[in-house]
């Protein structure tokens, strides 16, 4: 893909993100990880997976990133059933299994060196 193409997918990227709202619910929060992280992870991913849905009527995508280049990759599940909302439902610290579960191993191996272990869960809503 050319360098011009890549702008061009990421302006109409962020272009789409400064219309769409982004909802965290209580429950994305669990596994310690912050608001900010999980809004840097969804506007800026390294990679996205379409998932399975368990439910009808939703679209359940995983996304992965960092918060910043020298943080370890965290992995945030969405559902992009609303065109004008993007709902996080889910975010933890990228685990090794979900990595290799979606091939990441193959299409980013520089990550799976990155994976840390998981932060203390929090008990119950914040």
């Amino acid at each position: 893909m050319s360098l011009g193409l890549n702008r061009a997918l990421w302006l109409v990227s962020v272009l789409h993100l400064l219309s769409v709202r982004i909802t965290i619910l209580d429950a994305a929060l669990w596994h310690s990880v912050e608001p900010e992280e999980i809004r840097a992870v969804v506007e800026f991913p390294l990679d996205r997976t379409p998932l399975n849905p368990r439910l009808p009527g939703t679209r359940p995508w995983l996304y992965i990133g960092k918060f910043d280049e020298n943080e370890p990759p965290i992995e945030v599940m969405v559902d992009l059933a609303d065109t004008d909302e993007i709902v996080v439902f889910h975010a933890m610290m990228l685990r090794l299994s979900t990595a290799v579960a979606v091939g990441l191993d193959l299409r980013h191996p520089d990550l799976i060196d990155e994976i840390v272990h998981q932060r203390p869960e929090r008990k119950g809503p914040r």
